[in-house]
């Protein structure tokens, strides 16, 4: 199994809808099946993008209880469907890894970027 930054990124998403203080419950995500998106709470945990409860067992089993402040700066980051196709495409582009840390890296340069067109610094 490889590991896919858009699940990733779904799972925050999905997580995000949910009211305060209920936990998002694992659930197949974009035709990824459920042992997948369990293995993917646990790297968003690994990463410190959410705090989560990951059972390993038969059937797999996880629960986001809610997501970081690291999280949202990341999520807030990647929401925008084009900065983050963009992020991905500069990475693939110059032949470096799509991960947590050089996708906040590059979206937070995308959103400078912008800023600085708007002419605020």
């Amino acid at each position: 199994m490889k590991r896919d930054m858009d699940l990733i990124r779904e799972i925050l998403l999905e997580t995000e809808k949910m009211p305060a203080m209920e936990m998002w419950v694992a659930v197949p995500l974009l035709g990824y099946d459920l042992a997948e998106v369990v293995v993917h709470v646990e790297l968003a945990y690994d990463a410190g993008l959410v705090d989560a409860r990951v059972l390993r067992g038969i059937p797999p089993d996880a629960c986001v209880l809610g997501i970081t402040n690291s999280g949202y700066d990341f999520l807030e980051a990647s929401k925008h469907k084009t900065l983050w196709e963009e992020a991905k495409h500069q990475l693939v582009a110059q032949g470096l890894p799509i991960a947590v840390n050089t996708m906040k890296v590059v979206l937070q340069g995308l959103v400078q970027h912008r800023l600085a067109k708007l002419g605020v610094s």
